[in-house]
């Protein structure tokens, strides 16, 4: 059983500014995967291969999943 551990609320006016200020290069290691945001997108909770695995992750961490933003990053090099 997971228990829910302390995280930021959802601001999604705060997640889009920071993740846009994100730098690039410190998301090389995570493309191709599915990584999930805290709630004002300054730090990335967890990442696993697909939507399913973030989700066990996050249910096995306590990550309430209705306060992170998810996305994919692209393999793009």
């Amino acid at each position: 059983m997971s228990t829910t551990r302390v995280q930021k609320p959802l601001d999604m006016a705060a997640m889009m500014a920071n993740r846009a200020a994100y730098p690039p290069e410190q998301l090389l290691p995570f493309r191709d995967k599915v990584i999930a945001w805290d709630g004002d997108g300054s730090e990335i909770l967890a990442v696993a291969d697909s939507f399913k695995e973030l989700c066990a992750i996050m249910d096995a961490e306590g990550i309430d999943a209705s306060q992170v933003s998810i996305e994919w990053i692209p393999n793009l090099g």
